[in-house]
């Protein structure tokens, strides 16, 4: 039953985005959180050529820019190592490098 809610939320936030005009979800980006409106970005990070890594925390709103365009997403890695390609998340044709998201737990849910 969770397989099959997953793959109905996929295709409606895939159907969502073609509607609003955004590039398609990419089949295995859900795993790592959701597209956002740029407005529910915590913070915006540019990335410069070279670049090699991103940090963010589980459930971080980022917007990332690169080359004059830009993409904003939500993490999420819950019960994985948490990282992943950029490539993974971004929309399909937006340069992202080899950029690897180092996503750590989020603060607010870890003792300590």
């Amino acid at each position: 039953m969770k397989a099959a809610t997953t793959l109905a939320a996929v295709a409606i936030l895939s159907l969502s985005c073609a509607a609003a005009g955004a590039a398609p979800l990419r089949a295995d980006a859900a795993g790592w959180g959701m597209p956002a409106a740029d407005a529910a970005a915590g913070r915006t990070v540019v990335l410069r050529d070279g670049a090699r890594y991103l940090n963010v925390s589980d459930g971080e709103t980022v917007r990332v820019v690169h080359d004059g365009r830009s993409f904003t997403w939500t993490f999420s890695a819950p019960g994985r190592d948490g990282v992943v390609a950029l490539d993974r998340v971004a929309p399909q044709g937006f340069d992202t490098m080899p950029v690897r998201v180092y996503v750590a737990p989020n603060p607010l849910y870890t003792n300590g």
